[in-house]
């Protein structure tokens, strides 16, 4: 008798162990699904906003000003006063 009931605590301890597993794969599951989502949402409007950016670029009426960078080789390029384009 005392036996079988060590055996059947066995068996409830593995489905509880079971059980328990298969929620935590379900809900990496779940977050991966959720984070590929974000991702996705989050090229879209990286997408967005470069698209919204390229027309300011367009519409400008460009004021370029010389820029040189500080450094040991120092570059020198032009950037928009109002909308910041690099030319």
């Amino acid at each position: 008798m005392k036996l079988k009931r060590e055996k059947l605590k066995k068996i409830i301890l593995k489905i509880k162990y079971i059980y328990i597993m298969d929620s935590l794969i379900n809900e990496k599951k779940r977050l991966e699904n959720h984070i590929a989502l974000r991702k996705t949402e989050v090229k879209h409007l990286e997408n967005v906003v470069n698209e919204i950016q390229q027309k300011i670029y367009t519409l400008c009426e460009h004021e370029f000003v010389n820029e040189v960078e500080s450094g040991i080789y120092p570059e020198t390029y032009y950037v928009c006063r109002k909308c910041g384009y690099e030319k």
